[in-house]
């Protein structure tokens, strides 16, 4: 019985710890009226949902306490949600929801989310031109489409997860916290569009990318990128492995780095490109001409028809090589290390690429 008891207790402790607080205010603002979404938190969740109005944006705020919840308003066409920071109670009394409910019509200029102690969720697409979430402690969660020429996604302590992105710019970072993001595409077929994610400890995926130039940095931790970059890539990670899939070789020199940890690219086999492979304390497998070299690799050499050069470097590691389309490929032209680092046209490691 004293069993039953306990576990029935602690259900309904989990209940609570998951069940909204109560509901202090609901306002409506006509979606046509409204260009820009402010909402600027301390320990306050935020939720995006759908709206059943197709004309107005419903903002809903729970809160335990009155006096802890924050402010909403509305002026220059911009919605604005702000903390009330002026009590100092413990963060127990201040649990809290902010809760935006927006119809499918909705397209703004600008918006941000913004907490520090509470967590970022998306549950309904976004339209903007500008898309910024930011949080100090607590993780985001965009589980649908954002339609934003720039997005930006930060996060010191928490994980990022973007299921998908359609614009121009695509900026995120973590300091303590892993970032996957699904899909990143240009909506104007990747003209000029740029990925750049970084993380100090944590991994890093990008799946389903098409862009024009990927930038992915981790300090700790792994890195995955698959999809079409068709201009030029920089890839480096000082802890950590790194797995490529790419549908073509890029246009324009590009680098793949690793200090302590093995890298494989997968590319079509039919592609052309320059190659060039450094190693310190790890082989290199060329599974595309059947080819492996040992440790303390400098390799240079031209894949097919060759073209703009893949530089890869690493440490403590081993570089892989193979198709992912089945093609076979011939190297010519290869050249011995004694060559001139300067007949390559590859850029420095310690200068970035774009």
């Amino acid at each position: 019985m004293k069993k039953q008891i306990l576990f029935l207790s602690l259900f309904l402790s989990s209940l609570s710890a998951f069940a909204l607080p109560k509901l202090l205010e609901r306002q409506s603002f006509n979606v046509y009226e409204i260009k820009n979404l402010n909402i600027d938190l301390s320990w306050e969740n935020i939720d995006v949902q759908k709206c059943d109005e197709d004309d107005n944006i419903l903002v809903e705020i729970f809160c335990n306490n009155k006096k802890y919840a924050p402010s909403l308003n509305a002026t220059d066409n911009t919605i604005y949600v702000k903390t009330n920071k002026q009590n100092n109670a413990p963060l127990q009394n201040k649990k809290c929801t902010v809760i935006i409910h927006l119809p499918a019509s909705a397209e703004f200029d600008q918006v941000k989310l913004s907490t520090t102690s509470g967590e970022i969720h998306t549950q309904m697409h976004i339209i903007t031109n500008k898309l910024y979430c930011s949080s100090t402690s607590g993780d985001q969660s965009i589980t649908v489409e954002a339609f934003a020429d720039e997005a930006s996604f930060k996060a010191t302590s928490g994980e990022i997860y973007v299921e998908a992105v359609y614009g121009q710019t695509l900026i995120a970072q973590a300091t303590s916290g892993s970032v996957f993001v699904r899909e990143f595409e240009s909506q104007a077929n990747f003209t000029a569009s740029t990925a750049s994610i970084s993380t100090t400890s944590g991994s890093i995926k990008l799946t389903q990318a098409k862009v024009s130039k990927a930038k992915l940095k981790s300090t700790s931790g792994s890195i995955t990128l698959e999809g079409l970059v068709s201009q030029a890539f920089d890839i480096s990670s000082t802890s950590g492995s790194i797995g490529m899939e790419l549908e073509a070789a890029p246009s324009d020199n590009s680098r793949i780095s690793a200090t302590s940890g093995s890298i494989f690219m997968g590319v079509p086999g039919d592609a052309d490109f320059g190659l060039w492979v450094e190693t310190t304390s790890g082989s290199f497998t060329n599974a595309l001409v059947r080819q492996r070299i040992g440790s303390h690799v400098d390799y240079q050499g031209q894949i097919n028809k060759g073209g703009a050069t893949i530089k890869i470097n690493t440490t403590s590691g081993n570089v892989s090589i193979d198709s992912n389309n089945g093609s076979s490929t011939n190297i010519s032209n290869k050249k011995s290390s004694s060559d001139s680092d300067s007949e390559l046209p590859v850029v420095s490691f310690d200068d970035p690429i774009f």
